[in-house]
């Protein structure tokens, strides 16, 4: 039986408690392991903080980490798969390779060019809108495919919004 190393700490917090500000707790746990125990990285790479209705991760590997809620604790293949990354996604989504534009519409060019560089910002929302026949669904296929072969595996979670949706959230459509 192979010794259990840790490679993340949890700061639980009661029901209902706002996790605002409980990140920086958690960050600091991780650095409070004792020598004696064995871990993968020292601080440890990964903290959670939870209220059990609410749970919050952060990688603390990314250049610029922050928490984000998740459904649930990730299992250990998942953290040891994170924490053997030569780059974390945060840190690709900052050097993407040169876009292949030769088969897309200037607009879908800049589209893709944006979502791109607000993810390079660590912002934690885009919105890809555009008009009807500008090819929504084309564009977000193309921008999908490029964070999840460049930036790996969690790099896209697409859901846009379309001018004609009325505000509501579309996941598949038979046309763009």
């Amino acid at each position: 039986m192979s010794a259990v190393r840790p490679s993340a700490c949890s700061r639980p917090k009661p029901k209902g408690h706002p996790l605002i500000g409980v990140e920086t707790q958690a960050s600091k746990y991780s650095g409070a392991l004792p020598p004696a125990v064995p871990a993968y990285k020292s601080p440890l790479p990964f903290a959670y903080e939870s209220t059990g209705t609410v749970t919050q991760f952060t990688n603390l590997l990314e250049p610029d980490a922050r928490s984000r809620e998740v459904f649930t604790f990730h299992r250990p293949e998942e953290l040891l798969r994170l924490v053997s990354l030569d780059a974390q996604v945060r840190g690709k989504l900052k050097a993407l390779p040169a876009l292949d534009s030769s088969k897309l519409w200037s607009v879908q060019k800049r589209a893709i060019e944006n979502l791109e560089r607000s993810l390079a910002k660590n912002n934690p929302r885009s919105l890809i809108q555009m008009g009807t026949g500008s090819g929504k669904t084309f564009t977000a296929v193309n921008a999908c495919y490029r964070l999840t072969s460049s930036a790996g595996r969690g790099g896209c979670c697409s859901s846009w919004t379309a001018a004609t949706s009325g505000g509501r959230p579309t996941g598949s459509s038979s046309s763009s």
